[in-house]
């Protein structure tokens, strides 16, 4: 999502605020794994327990939640700066808002700096259903 009034990227301005961008990012990675991990013992608790509503089913349930609100409040932190972050099978991008009419700007943790080219990463249903949003070409979520 673009803010409005907040900045348009240029490359140069891409790459120069690359570290901040990257920290965030790396948090908003470690958090993501974290947050699978906890869906996977809210499963694996639900599934032993039969009765969601037991005490480890709300344990493992408000774990979840808390990790979400973690990564929620990380992309806010990117939002704020007018990046947006999404994660897919093929790993996370990183898309920063430019100015009307010129080309997008996108980076991939690992990638030494930001580039024009559109990397290809495909959305899991799961992230989708978590609130994860892939990025479009246009830059919508």
């Amino acid at each position: 999502m673009k803010i409005p009034g907040a900045r348009a990227w240029s490359l140069d301005s891409a790459t120069a605020a690359l570290p901040l961008v990257r920290r965030i990012a790396d948090d908003w990675i470690a958090g993501h794994e974290r947050w699978r991990v906890a869906v996977a013992d809210f499963d694996v608790v639900n599934a032993a327990t039969l009765n969601p509503a037991s005490t480890d089913g709300q344990e493992a349930l408000d774990a979840v939640m808390a990790v979400a609100h973690e990564l929620d409040a990380l992309a806010d932190e990117l939002a704020a700066l007018n990046v947006q972050i999404g994660a897919g099978s093929d790993g996370v991008v990183l898309q920063f808002a430019t100015a009307p009419g010129t080309e997008a700007i996108y980076w991939t943790p690992g990638s030494a700096r930001p580039t024009h080219e559109r990397p290809f990463v495909a959305v899991r249903a799961s992230d989708q259903d978590a609130g994860v949003e892939g990025i479009s070409a246009t830059g919508a979520g």
